[in-house]
């Protein structure tokens, strides 16, 4: 665990809660601070009161997708690096993601080094 890792915060947004709990439990052990939402609007009012470094997302989620809540995520915290997740890959997915500024773009199921590498 790096003393770096302490200070950056990872907010991780998906609908599916083992999902969730993997990614943070998996960030967690590496020494980042994480915040876990499986509510869009949630995760978004989360913008307002913190800064958050990296926002991991699912690309599919109800109420609003991953990629309306990164454009609203980066209005409010322009610098956020951005890492999206999807299990329905497909390339008006990949070309949004890349419109959005992703740094990376996970298909699922993923192994878990895939998300460490990402961060």
């Amino acid at each position: 665990m790096s003393d770096e890792n302490k200070q950056i915060t990872i907010m991780v947004a998906d609908d599916e809660e083992i999902v969730l709990s993997l990614v943070s439990d998996t960030l967690e052990d590496e020494g980042y601070n994480v915040i876990n939402s499986i509510d869009s609007y949630e995760c978004l009012s989360q913008f307002d009161k913190q800064k958050i470094d990296i926002l991991i997302s699912d690309i599919r989620m109800p109420k609003m997708n991953g990629i309306e809540l990164v454009k609203r995520a980066k209005a409010k915290q322009p610098d956020i690096v951005v890492v999206f997740m999807t299990g329905y890959a497909n390339l008006n997915s990949a070309k949004d993601a890349i419109k959005q500024g992703a740094s990376d773009y996970i298909l699922k199921p993923f192994e878990l080094h895939e998300i460490r590498a990402a961060v």
